[in-house]
């Protein structure tokens, strides 16, 4: 339960790094990913408890299998740098919470020049 915990957690953490990243194609990368990883957990739950059938796909980051092992690894690593790249100055990656209002452009603006454009 531990596991499948912590894997709904890192689908979680993706989809805010896509929603978090400051451009499109991070962003469908993100969700890109977090789709593949959830779904070969959901077909590998499925198959284990017997509603679907066995297809040979490991659970990610659990199952024996080097390959596709490290090329799970190397995908959260990706969504790391997702995530490290849509956090704003100073705070940590995964801790900024809600949606991005403004773009960086427009923030270090506002920043240079003062609040409310003085």
């Amino acid at each position: 339960m531990a596991v499948l915990t912590l894997l709904v957690a890192l689908c979680w953490f993706g989809l805010r790094a896509a929603q978090q990243s400051p451009d499109r194609f991070g962003s469908l990368l993100a969700i890109g990913l977090v789709a593949w990883i959830a779904s070969e957990t959901f077909i590998n739950v499925g198959a284990v408890i017997g509603l679907l059938p066995v297809t040979g796909i490991p659970l990610p980051f659990i199952s024996f299998g080097g390959s596709s092992l490290v090329i799970t690894m190397a995908a959260a690593g990706i969504l790391v740098n997702i995530a490290r790249q849509g956090a704003p100055a100073g705070v940590p990656a995964l801790a900024h919470a809600g949606p991005r209002t403004r773009s960086r452009a427009a923030h270090r603006s506002r920043v240079a020049v003062g609040p409310a454009g003085r």
